[in-house]
């Protein structure tokens, strides 16, 4: 079964190309990172697939198309925010967050405890969201998430508000969730070295597809100097793994 069927994917703001001729395509259920420059087209990729952008070629999720098929799309795909997202200055409870209404009774219930048996979390549900480190906030997060049952879950900059030391925890996290929930992860990150050691799919962007497949097969030096440009290449080596795609 494919989660994506992506061909000749383009996106434009204005006159300004986001992304041009993008190709390639995942199997279900399996992990895919989104790495490159900044201005790559990262972000723009995950809102073509939740029809948030308007784009030409053929994109289909699941067989659906995102912007006719939205609302179907919805129970199928979770999009997973950055903790800023989450208004800081209402009072929300951990408890309040992961519940829904839907959450309170049969399945839905057992799914949202399930998700916070995998993040752990239990200890946090009477605690204000707003009180929480990055860490924990992002757990939360993973948590809501995992509750919609949903076949993919779309993260972007999971790592953001992290500290370095939560970070191999979160992708652990992500990486069991998807193992154990035989779900489709798609990450785009910064830096993928965190996830490495299961060996996900990375799709090397900067507007275009510079490479598709397992990150041995994608990361190799002449990818990166098309990527990143040699002298960049440079600067994402000597930075290590803050900053460097790996």
């Amino acid at each position: 079964m494919m989660s994506l069927e992506v061909a000749g994917l383009s996106v434009s703001y204005g006159e300004a190309k986001a992304l041009e001729d993008v190709t390639f395509s995942l199997q279900h259920p399996s992990s895919l990172v989104i790495v490159g420059p900044n201005g790559a087209g990262k972000t723009t990729l995950l809102k073509a697939l939740l029809g948030m952008v308007d784009y030409e070629g053929k994109l289909r999720v699941f067989g659906l198309e995102p912007r006719r098929d939205s609302q179907k799309l919805r129970q199928l795909v979770s999009y997973l925010p950055q903790a800023s997202s989450v208004n800081q200055l209402v009072p929300l409870k951990v408890r309040d967050i992961v519940y829904s209404p839907q959450e309170l009774a049969g399945e839905s219930r057992e799914a949202a405890e399930r998700a916070i048996e995998i993040t752990d979390i239990g200890g946090l549900l009477e605690r204000r969201f707003s009180e929480l480190s990055g860490g924990q906030k992002q757990r939360v997060l993973i948590a809501r998430a995992l509750a919609k049952r949903a076949k993919m879950l779309l993260l972007d900059e999971p790592f953001s508000m992290v500290d370095v030391g939560g970070r191999e925890q979160i992708a652990e996290l992500l990486l069991e969730a998807q193992r154990r929930e035989e779900i489709t992860l798609v990450i785009v990150s910064h830096d993928l070295s965190y996830f490495l050691k299961r060996e996900p799919y990375v799709a090397l962007l900067n507007k275009r597809l510079i490479a598709f497949g397992r990150a041995r097969e994608a990361l190799t030096l002449e990818n990166l100097a098309k990527a990143y440009g040699l002298a960049r290449l440079g600067e994402v080596y000597l930075a290590g793994e803050e900053h460097g795609p790996y």
